[in-house]
């Protein structure tokens, strides 16, 4: 498996198939894809996750001591 990818020829046809694939996408009516501007991959505000919005109920102030073993 190793020789098959360390292999030139494999690598220039997996680049080719990729150029390939986002080719036919974009004529068939699809957008380039958007990589990113930032290495973090921060979510915009539509897909930010609040801490309302989690299905977990926040711990009890109650329970709230913590002990150690």
């Amino acid at each position: 498996m190793t020789r098959l990818i360390e292999s030139k020829k494999v690598c220039v046809a997996m680049f080719l198939l990729f150029v390939l694939a986002i080719l036919v996408n974009t004529l068939a009516g699809g957008t380039l894809p958007n990589f990113g501007s930032n290495p973090l991959m921060t979510p915009d505000g539509q897909h930010e996750l609040r801490a309302d919005d989690s299905p977990f109920f926040p711990p009890s102030p109650e329970e709230a001591t913590t002990q150690l073993a």
